[in-house]
């Protein structure tokens, strides 16, 4: 993609005055195994590593102490599927075509468990999630892919954290061969629920979610000091992210309807053997996962990736994509260089001329079809909308999302919703 000079001057010059880049000497002893945490709904600022005030995380924050945890890590879409079929491909979502609740990803781009696979690895998932199914495409590659957990009852009824670290637990990993062992925890994602015996911050929705997060930390914990004691985690790269973030009434908005930072920003930690600690100011997101997990491992790719290996030295400067077609009716499609970030919110065509649609969408999410400029250094909570057609700024950042954007997406599969699926969906705010 081409990018103008001011463009690559101002990358360059964030760049420059970043903190430290992490560096690493990959070992080439024995293949290293690889765990792969991510947690739905997650925003970085809840964590202490982040320097939120509550306890919320301290198996977390034990990796991130001992790993290299990056201060800025963007969510290429801001909702699940899409986001993690980013996290398992290493590509754009419009590239891996799973960019709808009943889309399925493109099973000609491959994913980290099919590369992984062809070296040799096991390869093993739990997930957590219904919009994680089989049919969506995320299990291509991978020996065991269990979501059997989904069948323990009503999202909204029950929490899944603790019974899904069981049965990872019942069933580890063995050393006969590398692993690439998944784990996606649903907890604290919407609707925020209690936990006995778990530090009450309070009844309202940020208090309950902060008590989900310290829940699924613990859970966290007993996973890796049990991988620790069967001796699994001396050799092993741990990664802990999530697909994307939550909003708490910002501008009125709630939940992840949004392309704000609050919904677009996660967690990274990693960690393992030739890992120095640390912490990076290098902005990431999660085009970058797969190329970094391969550098890390030894193991050398042979697609043409978007994405960085964020340990590799000299990486070029580039600017962070995002895009999302939910919720309907809104196309939003956001572009950030350094501290400059667009947000473009377009209509579906089928919407345009059904305003009471439109404004019952407005009601439901706060979204307004339109063109937002920020300066996230002077307005870091996005308050200030900078637009005007004349604005360079603006229209340099336009002229990028239109290189980006100017293909059409990937082709995908049509996934059948049943009802029960439908009913999960709808409680969770996917469908009106």
């Amino acid at each position: 993609m081409m990018r103008s000079p001011t463009t690559v001057v101002r990358l360059l010059t964030l760049m420059s005055l970043s903190g430290l880049l992490p560096s690493c000497a990959i070992d080439p002893g024995p293949p290293k195994n690889l765990l792969l945490i991510t947690v739905d709904t997650l925003r970085p600022d809840r964590l202490g590593f982040s320097g939120h005030d509550r306890n919320t995380s301290p198996a977390i924050d034990r990796l991130a102490a001992e790993g290299v945890r990056f201060q800025t890590t963007y969510s290429q879409a801001g909702w699940t599927l899409p986001a993690v079929a980013t996290l398992l491909t290493g590509r754009y979502p419009s590239e891996h075509g799973a960019v709808e609740l009943d889309y399925a990803m493109d099973p000609d781009v491959a994913t980290l468990a099919t590369l992984l696979g062809a070296a040799a690895y096991q390869t093993i998932a739990y997930v957590s999630h219904v919009m994680l199914s089989p049919e969506h495409g995320l299990a291509e590659g991978f020996d065991i892919y269990d979501d059997s957990i989904l069948d323990v009852g009503h999202p909204h009824k029950v929490s899944t954290a603790e019974a899904l670290t069981d049965r990872v637990l019942e069933t580890l990993p063995s050393r006969d061969s590398p692993f690439f062992l998944w784990v996606h925890y649903f907890d604290p994602h919407f609707d925020y629920m209690s936990h006995a015996g778990w530090d009450d911050w309070g009844s309202t929705k940020i208090d309950l979610y902060d008590s989900e997060i310290a829940y699924m930390d613990h859970q966290i914990g007993r996973l890796t000091e049990e991988l620790a004691k069967n001796g699994l985690m001396d050799n092993t790269v741990t990664i802990l992210t999530a697909d994307h973030g939550e909003a708490f009434g910002e501008r009125g908005t709630w939940h992840h309807f949004s392309m704000y930072e609050e919904v677009l920003r996660v967690p990274l930690v990693i960690h393992g053997p030739s890992i120095k600690s640390g912490i990076s100011d290098l902005p990431a997101q999660q085009i970058d996962l797969v190329p970094t997990v391969l550098g890390l491992l030894a193991l050398d790719s042979a697609e043409d990736l978007p994405g960085q290996d964020l340990f590799a030295r000299g990486i070029e400067p580039r600017e962070i994509l995002a895009e999302r077609n939910r919720p309907a009716p809104f196309i939003q499609r956001t572009v950030i260089c350094g501290t400059d970030k667009l947000i473009r919110i377009e209509l579906t065509a089928n919407v345009a001329e059904s305003p009471e649609r439109i404004e019952n969408a407005f009601r439901k999410t706060k979204i307004r079809p339109g063109i937002y400029l920020f300066d996230l250094e002077n307005d870091p909570l996005e308050r200030v909308n900078l637009y005007t057609p004349e604005n360079p700024k603006a229209i340099e950042l336009l002229s990028l999302l239109d290189q980006h954007f100017d293909t059409d997406e990937t082709s995908s599969k049509i996934v059948p919703i049943d009802a029960e699926t439908r009913d999960k969906l709808h409680a969770l705010g996917y469908l009106d």
